[in-house]
Formats: C-alpha cells, sequence, structure tokens
C-alpha cells in the first residue's frame, strides 16, 4: 500500500531561489526532489502530482518534467496515472546502480586491477565480520551454499557455473551487511565481463571454487587470518590471469 504522507519540499520557492544554486533549473529541481526523498529514504512514498510540485517547487512544465526524468533514469521515482496517481518514491536497484558506475569506469578507461583491488579490500572485511559472528547459522552459510552448488567447474553450462560463483560472492556480501560491497561486486561483474581475461573457464572455476571452499570452512571456523589471506590468495589468481 502507498503512503500518500507528503515529503517535505521546501515550500514557497521563487524563481529568484534558483539563482543561489549552481547548475541549471532543471539540475536544480531534481536535486532538491532528489535531497528530500534520499532524506526521507522510504519506498512508495506519494511526492505529489505533476500540478502540486510544479507549485511547490515554482518551475515550468517543462522544467519539471525534465527534471523527473533525470529521477526516473536514477530509479529514484516512478509515475502512476489515473485516480490516485501521481509521483512516488522507488528504491534504486543495486544493478541499476553498478550498471552506472561500470559504465562511468570503462568510459574513464579505469584499469581492471584497480577496480579488483578495490572490491577484494572489501572482501577482506567482509569475511572477517562473517568470520567474527557470534551466529553459526550465519557462519556456516557460505560453505552450504558451495556444498549445494558442488562441482560447479564441472558444470556442462560454464555461464551458469559462472553465475552460481557470483551469487556466492554476493551471499558473503549480504550476509556481511556490507551494502557497498555487494555494489562493487555487481561493478566488478559487469565491468570483467568487458574482459576477455577475466572470462572463467572449467580450469579457471575449478581454481576459483576450491579458494571458496577454503574460504567458507575458515569463516565458519571462526578463523578470520585464514579467510582474509585466501581472499588476497583470491586477488593475486585474478592478477595472474590479467598478465596472461
Amino acid at each position: 500500500m502507498s503512503d500518500r504522507r507528503l515529503v517535505n519540499l521546501d515550500a514557497g520557492f521563487t524563481a529568484d531561489d534558483f539563482t543561489t544554486e549552481t547548475g541549471s533549473a532543471v539540475e536544480i529541481t531534481a536535486r532538491r526532489l532528489r535531497d528530500d526523498i534520499l532524506q526521507r529514504a522510504e519506498v512508495d512514498v506519494f511526492l505529489g502530482s505533476e500540478e502540486e510540485l510544479m507549485q511547490r517547487l515554482a518551475v515550468s512544465r517543462t522544467t519539471f518534467r525534465q527534471a523527473i526524468k533525470l529521477l526516473e533514469h536514477e530509479e529514484l521515482v516512478t509515475i502512476r496515472r489515473g485516480v490516485g496517481g501521481g509521483f512516488f518514491t522507488r528504491r534504486p536497484s543495486a544493478n541499476a546502480v553498478a550498471h552506472m558506475a561500470a559504465v562511468y569506469l570503462i568510459f574513464q578507461r579505469t584499469p581492471l586491477v584497480d577496480v579488483l583491488r578495490t572490491v577484494m579490500a572489501l572482501r577482506v572485511e567482509a569475511v572477517r565480520q562473517i568470520a567474527l559472528h557470534a551466529d553459526i547459522q550465519v557462519r556456516c552459510a557460505p560453505r552450504i551454499y558451495l556444498e549445494q552448488n558442488a562441482e560447479m567447474h564441472n558444470w556442462g553450462d560454464v555461464r551458469e557455473a559462472t553465475r552460481a560463483l557470483n551469487r556466492y560472492h554476493l551471499l558473503v556480501a549480504d550476509l556481511s551487511g556490507n551494502k557497498v560491497l555487494e555494489l562493487f561486486i555487481n561493478v566488478v561483474r559487469m565491468f570483467g565481463n568487458r574482459s576477455d581475461a577475466l572470462a572463467f573457464t572449467r580450469e579457471r572455476l575449478r581454481e576459483h571454487y576450491l579458494l571458496m571452499q577454503r574460504e567458507a570452512e575458515a569463516m565458519e571456523r571462526g578463523d578470520t587470518a585464514v579467510a582474509e589471506a585466501i581472499v588476497r590468495e583470491q586477488l593475486e589468481v585474478s592478477l595472474r590471469w590479467l598478465a596472461k
């Protein structure tokens, strides 16, 4: 059910207000809406109708619609037509944000090694958090996942095995509570899809799978030092692949 409470936009804007902020009227309008949405950080909150928002923001229809298009692209707003319709807040998906981050990094010609080193540093912290967790159910979850996807390197479909491997890393991120890591794993996945150097073969899948097994066992028994060392070993393996 939608929450039709209005987001607290500042009231009484005038055209003169826009001269005190940098950027075009469209950018400023989008920024004000974005800031209010992010401050609320709730899904399905009613922002208002087009007429209401135009009046409260003191902008033209053209400016408002262009600003809304920016927020739609960011997956912060959804539009509903008809009775009870209007503009509502939305939670952006990690995939959409990761896609844009990957596009930016690719456009900047960011070396893949820089992305790998960054995500591995985050993974070190993630496995440490899991290994230190008091709940054995959390600590054993990675090992159970691997058992459920046993011998993935021998699967006939390498792409499906690769997806299963990526799901393991996303599980580790989720168990650690590290949303930054979850985002960056998606970035690396999308970024790495453009690099043949990181494409998985059965041999590479086997090497990575065995490392994940050791990592999962270390986390389950609460051995932070070994778990962290295996993450670093995974980085060295990936760097070796890139060097070939």
